[in-house]
């Protein structure tokens, strides 16, 4: 199996990362309410930067972050994603999701994140998956549990304090790594 570059949940379409999603990840990072827990909101210049390094992912790794839309109105919902993430100076593979206010207290978040878990354990040959949030997030703290994650530990990441989670054994102990995607 290889990740796909867009799925769908019961409630979720999901498409990759794409330039023509620019302007709505400028929306997201504008959003106070969605990007209080993710270090706050971000400017036009940040925005770039993420849109750089989202499509760099999915260029060299055939997967990364995917956007989210309502399967019944078709609106954005947020975003959800796998990739890597160079913590303590090991290659983890990271599970992440935002979701507009709106779409908050649904299980949206657990669904799409969920999708993102069955592709890590069917095609990455990584031996954990890890997830980041802020220490106060405890409802993003309770999907992370409900994906079978449990608390790793706290650490301090571009001036935050945030808690780890993890499932399954650290890489740094089967020294795993994800090659690049052959052309």
């Amino acid at each position: 199996m290889t990740v796909p570059v867009a799925f769908s949940t019961p409630r979720l379409t999901a498409e990759c990362i794409r330039l023509a999603h620019t302007a709505e990840i400028f929306r997201m990072h504008q959003d106070p309410e969605q990007m209080a827990m993710l270090g706050g909101v971000r400017d036009e210049e940040q925005s770039a930067t993420y849109m750089v390094r989202a499509l760099q992912h999915w260029e060299e790794f055939a997967f990364g972050v995917w956007m989210l839309r309502d399967r019944q109105s078709g609106e954005s919902a947020g975003r959800v994603l796998l990739r890597h993430l160079l913590l303590d100076g090991v290659n983890e593979l990271e599970v992440g999701y935002s979701l507009y206010p709106a779409y908050w207290g649904r299980g949206l978040a657990l669904e799409a994140a969920s999708a993102c878990m069955r592709f890590a354990r069917a095609a990455l040959p990584f031996t954990s998956v890890v997830a980041l949030t802020a220490t106060d997030h405890v409802r993003s703290q309770q999907v992370l549990r409900k994906l079978g994650m449990a608390f790793d530990r706290e650490i301090e990441r571009d001036g935050q304090r945030l808690v780890l989670f993890r499932t399954g054994v650290p890489d740094s102990a089967s020294g795993a790594t994800v090659p690049p995607r052959s052309t």
